[in-house]
């Protein structure tokens, strides 16, 4: 994590209990080795057969007109096998089969939107190392067919420009409405950062969080609940983050 963020994520699930929702900490790796498998796996061989003829036809404007990094990748989806691909669907089942235990009585899972926010120079010295540590928390929502929403919470000092913090509600496919009712209800607290709720495309340690009273505030929705849609007893799965200093070094 960027230096600050994990007490602007702190701030964050603060402001969830303060909004009358209880955590109740998950272990969330089965979505991050999940999220690992979209660059990892031989999923990326789906690139290949949507672009990989084209750019083996156009190799010349690879690194002009053409992405080396975004080629690359593409093209390295050639060399996979059937049977690799057929071990890594029976992994993400495994994986959807966790997700879906993970929000069995919950409403979402709340995490940051990123680790960090890289310079254009980490970026190209590192390409798919740099957007896989931006991807940590949502690479997970597309592979695993789950509904996501990101939320602004502010401005974390010492980071350098522009030093913005985002927390994200990831849930089960189809529950954006009951994301934005929970983004709603907890942005209505002081402590959370200021800005207005996006919708996005959909081990570490997480939780989920319990209603003690309604969500408040007008936009909160009747489908803002457990799972299943038990009144009164709302979950939001929260994230206590792993040390990625470890894997991705201090920045």
């Amino acid at each position: 994590m960027a230096p600050g963020w994990d007490a602007a994520f702190e701030r964050s699930v603060e402001a969830a209990e303060a909004a009358g929702y209880e955590i109740v900490e998950r272990s969330i790796a089965p979505l991050l080795e999940a999220a690992r498998m979209l660059y990892e796996s031989s999923f990326v061989a789906e690139r290949y057969a949507a672009v990989g003829e084209h750019l083996e036809a156009h190799c010349d404007a690879i690194g002009g007109d053409l992405d080396a990094t975004v080629a690359g990748i593409v093209l390295a989806g050639a060399g996979h096998s059937a049977a690799r691909l057929f071990a890594d669907q029976r992994a993400l089942e495994g994986h959807r089969a966790a997700a879906r235990e993970l929000l069995a009585d919950a409403a979402a899972v709340l995490t940051p939107t990123t680790t960090w926010h890289p310079t254009l120079a980490e970026v190209a010295a590192d390409p798919v190392g740099a957007n896989s540590r931006m991807g940590r928390f949502t690479n997970y929502a597309n592979l695993l067919d789950m509904a996501a929403l990101a939320l602004p919470a502010g401005r974390v000092a010492g980071t350098g420009a522009p030093g913005h913090f985002g927390a994200m509600l990831t849930g089960h496919a189809f529950s954006d409405d009951r994301l934005l009712g929970i983004a709603h209800a907890i942005r209505a607290e002081p402590r959370w950062g200021l800005g207005a709720p996006h919708a996005s495309g959909g081990g570490g340690r997480g939780g989920r969080v319990r209603d003690r009273r309604p969500p408040r505030g007008p936009a909160a929705a009747p489908s803002v609940g457990l799972a299943g849609c038990r009144a009164g007893a709302s979950h939001v799965n929260r994230s206590r983050l792993p040390d990625v200093r470890s894997e991705h070094g201090s920045s």
